[in-house]
This record gives structure tokens, C-alpha cells and sequence, in this order.
């Protein structure tokens, strides 16, 4: 089974084409914030190193959100594109569980933290069985940095993603537990194995309907910055 994770819901764009539960040809990523710019060409680079067409995949796994709304909105907007013409099955994974699949030979608890803004973060905890399982604990939330303990189970609990290093300094938790960077694999990697874990799971309705990515709808959990203006201009007469 091949399949394609694509994440660019962070600064960093990754993408990672996994074969039957392993990276078939290993993990590109870019730091270009820019994701219009460095998105795609880093699609069409991993196919092609791998010799890979778009047609020969069974499964594309975009990061929907939360994360950045221009990012997310770049990344659906590109698999649409991957996926019309082909008809591969496109399955939208939260970033947060993609971050807890990158630790999913690692048992214990998960805790994905993003960047978003003004002192609060994007989070969720799940439990990895160290077996290649990950249950969910709670859903994906947005919360101030200082009220993520009340999620934490009584045991450790690993903190991954880029919004770390404030929380490890702010909270000051003895529960949490922090990875090197170079440890840990990029998100489109653990989009991948969620993406295809989900669609093993699927029958064949399922499948069908995930067919050309007309189902991919971005994951917001906080309102755009037009809709925000909007909504104060309509406040404010």
C-alpha cells in the first residue's frame, strides 16, 4: 500500500511516501515558510526520486488542521488538484493526531502542542500502546498555554511540536517528558501511517466516497483573522 502524508499545517512543509507501514523513500521537509513556493515542488520531488507516479497511489493523507489557516488551505488545495484527474482516495488527518503517530512505537502518553498565537496553543493528549495504536484521549482543542496540564493523566506525558520549548519553560511539570528534535519524525510521516491505519479500517462505500478528495474540508478551531474583522465590524455597527 502506498501512501502519501503531506502536512504544511506548521512553518515546515513535509511530505513522506510510506510502502506498507515504512517510509519508501524516506522523509523530505523544507523550513520555507512560504508553502505556495516550496509545497509542491516537494511533492513532485519525492515522487520522482521514487519513481512514483500519482496514479500509483492508493492513499493521499493531507494534514487538515488545525494549524496555519494559509498553510492548511494551500495543502487541501494541492491534494484536490493530486487527486482529481486520478481518483486516489484522499483521508484529512488532524495535525495533532499526526504528531501522536510519530511516537506510535512508543508507549505512553502524547501530548502534540502547536504554535496558535497569543499565549495559547493547539492540543490534545493520546495514548500510544507502543504497538503502532494510538487512542485519543481528548479532542483537539485550543487552549492557553497554562491550562494544558488539566489534560495530563497522572503518568508522563511526551510533548512534541513546535510550541514545546514555552510550554516546558512556562509549566514547569514534572509529568512532561520532551524528545530531541532529530528523534522525532516529521508529520506527514505519522499523516501517513493514521491516514493509513483509517483506511484499512474503511468498506468499500467508504473508500469510494474518499475518492478525488471532494471530501477534504480544512480543520479550524479558531476563526479566521477576515472573520474576526468582520464579526467586530458587525458588533460595532
Amino acid at each position: 500500500m502506498l501512501v502519501l502524508g503531506i502536512d504544511s499545517s506548521a512553518a515546515t512543509s513535509s511530505v513522506c511516501l510510506l510502502k506498507d507501514s515504512s517510509p519508501f523513500f524516506g522523509i523530505s521537509k523544507s523550513s520555507n515558510t512560504e508553502h505556495s513556493v516550496s509545497l509542491l515542488p516537494l511533492i513532485e520531488d519525492t515522487l520522482k526520486k521514487s519513481g512514483i507516479e500519482p496514479d500509483d497511489l492508493d492513499l493521499i493523507a493531507p494534514v487538515i488542521g488545525p494549524g496555519s489557516f494559509t498553510g492548511i488551505r494551500i495543502g487541501i488545495s494541492l491534494v484536490k488538484g493530486l487527486a482529481f484527474a486520478s481518483g486516489v482516495p484522499c483521508i484529512g488527518i488532524s495535525s495533532l493526531e499526526a504528531g501522536a503517530y510519530t511516537l506510535f512505537d512508543t508507549e505512553g502518553y502524547v501530548c502534540p502542542v502547536l504554535d496558535a498565537r497569543r499565549n495559547t496553543v493547539y492540543s490534545a493528549v493520546f495514548r500510544s500502546d507502543g504497538a503502532g495504536n494510538i487512542i485519543r484521549i481528548t479532542d483537539d482543542q485550543i487552549k492557553d498555554l497554562g491550562s494544558i496540564p488539566e489534560d495530563f493523566p497522572a503518568g508522563p506525558v511526551y510533548l512534541i511540536g513546535d510550541a514545546v520549548e514555552q510550554a516546558v519553560t512556562e509549566l514547569k511539570d514534572d509529568r512532561i517528558v520532551t524528545l530531541p528534535v532529530s528523534s522525532v519524525f516529521p508529520w506527514a510521516y505519522g499523516a501517513a501511517l493514521c491516514g493509513a491505519k483509517r483506511f484499512i479500517e474503511m468498506n468499500e462505500d467508504e473508500k469510494k466516497s474518499a475518492s478525488g478528495g471532494d471530501s477534504l474540508r480544512p480543520l479550524y478551531l479558531r476563526k479566521t483573522l477576515p472573520e474576526r474583522i468582520r464579526e467586530e465590524k458587525i458588533r460595532n455597527g
